[in-house]
């Protein structure tokens, strides 16, 4: 009776590790996500920034007419949603677990 209990208790044990396991590798490849995304983010802004800085020395708006300054524009507002969305999905785990 005691060792069935000792291995109930081993068992449970075990998939709890097991668990925290998963969750930790899944956590990395979001963390990983995130950073690949917050790079993206950060090219994407750069050129925008750029393009800025051009307009304003030439006097001129390039951004309205640049159409991969546009998408550039687009997709940094995209990356930082999805970027938001991944740290809330971490921190909601953390606060879960």
């Amino acid at each position: 009776m005691l060792e069935e209990a000792l291995q109930r208790l081993q068992d449970q044990v075990d998939g709890l590790i097991k668990r925290n396991r998963t969750a930790l590798q899944e956590e990395r490849k979001l963390l990983k996500r995130l950073q690949r995304r917050q790079r993206e983010a950060d090219r994407a802004s750069d050129r925008v920034t750029f393009v800025r800085s051009l307009e304003e020395a030439a006097g001129t708006q390039v951004l309205g007419g640049a159409s991969d300054t546009t998408e550039d524009v687009g997709r940094l507002a995209d990356l930082e949603q999805e970027a938001g969305r991944l740290f809330l999905t971490i921190i909601q785990r953390h606060i879960d677990a």
